[in-house]
């Protein structure tokens, strides 16, 4: 059987993509001047009422507290939300004993930006960070970075692998239209190159536009085409539907339904997440969790969640 991961094993096979993200309560919670916070990363489709909704409590005190989501909200947007009655559990010896590397915050910075430079979820940043507020980070700040204290890895022999990054800018510094720049990447005519931006939906005159002037959507799908276009059998995607519409997103998934090799990939999007997954692994402080199950049925079942609390045990 094929399996693909995302932040665990994942197999393709759904057809699907729901339109409208649940909202589920985060478990990231920090403490900034003696009250409680989620920290909730936004997904493509939630809107202040559902965020609401599901942490009980007003629209009004989600934009007292993020004013920057007065103007609407966007994927990949970090929210503080009042957790009300909440507490931080005691730091254990384990995570005492951690190595850090410092970070300054420089200007435009966010919680997000340095995850991703770093490659540390942001749930990791704000939990080596107690006092951090997401919302609002200062230029010259220090922010811890985890250091990894062990641990390699090495492909198999029959491994070919291709690489989605999600800071993709460096690949689009160039006039070059999409034709041309996508047969950068690989060998064959225009109508070959043509038909891996129209998996990507680029069509008609759409695929003469200069690679410079694309918005963050368009380089997403063009980034995927070039990933398609090296027909390699194990796919590494860094949040890859970030700046997709609902669209491309459902044509992000057909394409991955089809694919015959394996997916390693990280997502903020829990429905694409539950459409693909049929095993989870799970690393721990004390080894792995590994089970052949969907997503929502991993996090919702109390057999797992037993497992869990042994598995993070100082």
């Amino acid at each position: 059987m094929i399996t693909t991961l995302a932040l665990a094993a994942l197999m393709i096979g759904i057809d699907t993509v729901a339109q409208t993200p649940n909202v589920r309560r985060s478990e990231s919670i920090v403490r900034i001047e003696g009250d409680s916070y989620y920290v909730h990363t936004v997904e493509a489709g939630q809107t202040l009422y559902s965020l609401a909704k599901a942490y009980d409590v007003s629209t009004a005190a989600i934009v007292h507290y993020n004013p920057l989501v007065a103007g609407g909200l966007k994927a990949g947007q970090v929210l503080k939300i009042p957790a009300v009655g909440v507490t931080q559990p005691k730091m254990s010896q384990r995570k005492i004993n951690r190595l850090f590397d410092e970070h300054e915050v420089k200007q435009g910075e966010t919680v997000y930006s340095i995850s991703r430079m770093y490659a540390v979820p942001v749930a990791t940043l704000l939990e080596d960070n107690a006092s951090l507020d997401p919302t609002h980070l200062a230029i010259g700040q220090k922010v811890l970075i985890r250091k990894a204290d062990k641990g390699d890895y090495d492909w198999g022999q029959t491994i070919t692998n291709a690489y989605l990054p999600l800071d993709n800018s460096a690949f689009f510094d160039t006039d070059l239209n999409l034709v041309d720049w996508l047969s950068q990447f690989g060998e064959g005519n225009e109508v070959y190159f043509k038909s891996f931006l129209g998996r990507m939906l680029f069509s008609g005159e759409e695929v003469l536009k200069k690679a410079n002037v694309l918005s963050g959507g368009e380089k997403m799908r063009c980034m995927i085409a070039r990933m398609q276009l090296k027909n390699a059998n194990c796919l590494i995607l860094d949040t890859p539907t970030n700046h997709l519409d609902l669209e491309s997103i459902q044509a992000f998934n057909n394409n991955l339904k089809i694919y015959k090799g394996n997916v390693l990939f990280s997502s903020h999007d829990h429905e694409f997440i539950n459409t693909v997954a049929n095993r989870i692994i799970e690393l721990t402080p004390n080894g792995t969790i590994d089970k052949m199950m969907e997503y929502d049925e991993y996090i919702s079942s109390e057999n797992i969640k037993e497992l869990k609390a042994k598995m993070y045990e100082a």
